[in-house]
């Protein structure tokens, strides 16, 4: 077997070599750039469905749900933030920064 590879690697010309390495290298960044696009989306799923299930442990109720993932990408806030249902989740200090 090493013999097999021993001729097919002298009968080729470097030009060839530097041809299949650049062709090897680009499958690899291909296949990189197609697991980095997957790992993307799961990764996004994963934080809507954790800050869906914060939103129901907090009691909001399906409107405000609804109005905050319909909350425009480029940072446009909803027209009525948000409010919790049970009034001791806010916040009891007016202070910037307690405990500090």
């Amino acid at each position: 077997m090493s013999r097999v590879f021993a001729d097919l690697m002298t009968n080729f010309r470097s030009q060839d070599l530097l041809f299949f390495g650049l062709l090897v290298m680009a499958g690899v960044l291909l296949l990189a750039a197609i697991a980095a696009g997957v790992w993307k989306e799961i990764r996004k799923k994963e934080i809507d469905a954790t800050l869906k299930r914060e939103m129901i442990e907090r009691g909001m109720s399906a409107e405000d749900i609804v109005r905050v993932l319909s909350a425009d990408s480029e940072g446009k806030q909803p027209a009525k933030p948000p409010k919790a249902s049970d009034p001791s989740e806010l916040p009891r200090s007016t202070e910037p920064y307690p405990n500090r």
